[in-house]
């Protein structure tokens, strides 16, 4: 079976390390699968490390150019798939308007990593994203969620029907991750030095909300936020916690997460909105405590593991209370992490690809 993923943005994020996994996990599984995303993008240069096929496709500037189309449709001419596998709105956007020619040959699966629709933005911003949303669940055969109450949305919205739609978890590569490291000597030589170290993994964009746990780094004693990730709000971040003279270190983009997570004491997550946030799951896998912002994404993972404390959106004050209280709890943050490590265990690319597989077989029964 030829598989041939599409996602727009090919930079360092939750969903590309989905896609980079799950074709991994496909190949192993004697599957064919193939990408087609943003060139040149971290999430082509790890495709290539691990010798899968890449195709360049540059869709992510002006989301009205009809050259953007014809790039799509090239691509899935040119290597006749049996499944195209879509991933986030632009890409299954754009192929909402082939849908009709392109189901008489293939199958079209569209994952939804996180809705774009949950953002508080301009009336008519928010118009168009409700239409792409609508069109590019009405165009796929069948659509994946990695977070739940994504598909109650939509189902209560009447952009999806219940049966089109199934929910299946995101997942980790769990042997890159171990359990936190006790001894604080252990942390690398470069960090600050401070008793208690707690971080976040995320873009540097509006959605995470990052600003909130800066603010909240601030009310703490004795504790610096590490950030890693990247993005376009670095400089208006780093401005903001040299202005409120906050603990914070960027320590930018980091290919190798898992060797620096087991040195953190807490886990952090301020976003607005997710889907299913990888950056939980990699904590988790790495024995950390959390606390995060109640959004939906986490919401379900929090309650279903145990393993962290959610707090009010936008209240930096609650952040930073709830850290407080959970760092001066040992015995209960090690309570959260083994909690966390118990339920993460299942979470394999191994079992995520078969359960993708199922729905490949029932979408290619109804074309």
């Amino acid at each position: 079976m030829k598989i041939l993923h599409l996602m727009a943005d090919g930079s360092a994020a939750g969903g590309a390390e989905h896609v980079l996994g799950l074709a991994k996990a496909q190949i192993a599984s004697g599957l064919e699968p193939l990408v087609a995303t943003q060139s040149p993008s971290r999430l082509a240069q790890d495709l290539h490390n691990v010798h899968i096929q890449t195709i360049p496709l540059n869709i992510m500037g002006n989301r009205w150019n009809p050259f953007n189309l014809l790039q799509l449709a090239n691509t899935v001419a040119q290597t006749s798939p049996d499944i195209v596998h879509l991933h986030g709105t632009r890409a299954a956007f754009y192929a909402s308007f082939f849908a009709k020619r392109w189901q008489n040959q293939c199958a079209l699966i569209y994952t939804i990593h996180g809705l774009a629709l949950r953002q508080k933005t301009h009336p008519l911003k928010m118009g168009l994203l409700k239409a792409a949303e609508y069109l590019a669940c009405k165009g796929a055969t069948q659509v994946i969620s990695v977070a739940q109450d994504d598909l109650r949305l939509l189902d209560a919205r009447g952009y999806l029907k219940r049966e089109k739609g199934h929910h299946i978890h995101n997942a980790l590569e769990l042997e890159r991750f171990s359990p936190r490291s006790e001894d604080a000597s252990k942390r690398p030589p470069q960090w600050p030095q401070s008793q208690f170290m707690i971080g976040t993994v995320a873009r540097l964009v509006p959605q995470k909300a990052l600003h909130i746990a800066i603010e909240a780094s601030a009310l703490l004693t004795d504790t610096h936020l590490l950030i890693i990730g990247d993005g376009p709000l670095r400089t208006q971040l780093e401005t903001l916690a040299k202005k409120l003279n906050a603990p914070v270190t960027f320590l930018g983009e980091q290919s190798q997460v898992e060797t620096l997570l087991p040195h953190l004491d807490l886990f952090v997550l301020s976003s607005k909105w997710e889907g299913e946030p990888i950056a939980l799951l990699e904590a988790i896998a790495s024995g950390l405590p959390i606390v995060a912002t109640d959004n939906s994404g986490a919401h379900e993972i929090l309650t279903s593991s145990d393993s962290g404390v959610l707090v009010e959106m936008d209240n930096p004050a609650a952040l930073a209370k709830e850290i407080m209280r959970l760092l001066r709890a040992p015995q209960r943050r090690h309570q959260l992490a083994e909690k966390g490590l118990k339920w993460i265990s299942t979470r394999s690319y191994k079992n995520l690809a078969k359960a993708v597989y199922e729905v490949y077989l029932q979408a290619l029964k109804s074309i």
